[in-house]
């Protein structure tokens, strides 16, 4: 019987995404793997954005924005790292995922401490993922009082505050 495993292996995630593409997939990725060498994971983010794999491309979003530091290429990463932990299929990715996404979103708002969908967003990424419930309702009902009328934020805030009962 194999050991159970006791943490997230990306490395794994992205060897069986690959064993998962058809010749033509396989072969696309090789001509995008050699040009990334170069610098520019762009290509390897739409690749794996249109294989619906965000965590694989969560990570190559996230190697952009570790090099060239920018609030939206942090956002970049976070979007899809949430959006890896909202499809995880284990407990182990989604704890993988939604700190990765934590981690960027906090990012974010270094960069940007006005930027209420981050803030939004990783108030729910708290509260989803019990972490910090506490501080993730915090968070959320931060962004409702300091911008009532930010429609987008405020919806999401108000919609996700008021499934767990608080406001």
């Amino acid at each position: 019987m194999a050991p159970a495993k006791s943490e997230f292996d990306v490395a794994l995630y992205e060897k069986n995404a690959i064993s998962a593409l058809d010749q033509g997939g396989k072969k696309q990725l090789d001509s995008l793997t050699a040009l990334a060498k170069g610098g520019n994971s762009d290509s390897l983010i739409s690749f794996w954005d249109q294989h619906k794999k965000p965590g694989i491309s969560a990570f190559y979003a996230e190697k952009k924005a570790k090099k060239d530091i920018s609030e939206k290429n942090y956002l970049n990463a976070a979007y899809r790292y949430f959006d890896a932990f909202k499809d995880a299929n284990d407990s182990l990715e989604q704890s993988y995922f939604v700190n990765k996404a934590i981690e960027c979103y906090t990012e974010v708002l270094k960069i940007n401490p006005e930027n209420l969908n981050a803030k939004t967003d990783l108030g729910i990424c708290y509260a989803e993922s019990a972490i910090n419930p506490m501080q993730g309702i915090a968070l959320l009902q931060e962004v409702v009082k300091k911008r009532p009328e930010s429609r987008e934020c405020t919806v999401k805030s108000r919609i996700f505050i008021s499934k767990i009962g608080t406001i």
